[in-house]
């Protein structure tokens, strides 16, 4: 059941999120905690990958369309409801939270972990040439993800 589930993990985040926060440096644990975590789903960016483009190609190889469509998907499919920003190339807009509190709130030591999670998918991904930056709550129910080319190419 999807409403049993949501309240399940909603409640593990919030305790998630009040474990790290008794932590030293709890920001920095807490982006240390998501890029392990971002990690663990290189499997997945290659199944993504592999149902979203031509089988071989490496994400590096794909263009600037193909290589939002992956990421878009993966959000979408963590239940993010991502959508790529109307005008943008490189702006993905999450419509929904898979990590809210119950009452509609979110610790922001949980939109941390997120960004780890993120900045270490899409340089996973990206063999580093690219990276992710993650905008929460731009609005209301709204965050956002920009994707951009790493400067240096490294």
């Amino acid at each position: 059941n999807d409403v049993v589930n949501g309240a399940y993990i909603s409640r593990f985040m919030k305790a998630v999120s009040e474990m790290i926060s008794t932590w030293d440096n709890p920001q920095e644990k807490a982006y240390a905690l998501g890029a392990a975590w971002g990690s663990t789903m290189r499997g997945l960016i290659h199944k993504e990958i592999d149902y979203r483009v031509d089988t071989g190609q490496e994400y590096s190889k794909l263009t600037r369309t193909q290589r939002m469509a992956v990421v878009r998907s993966l959000l979408s499919a963590a239940g993010h409801a991502a959508v790529i920003k109307e005008g943008s190339e490189n702006i993905l807009q999450m419509h929904a939270c898979p990590f809210l509190d119950t009452d509609g709130t979110i610790n922001p030591l949980i939109c941390e972990v997120h960004r780890g999670q993120l900045v270490r998918l899409v340089e996973d991904m990206s063999e580093e040439s690219e990276n992710a930056a993650l905008f929460p709550c731009i609005r209301s129910g709204i965050c956002e993800v920009h994707l951009h080319e790493n400067s240096s190419g490294e």
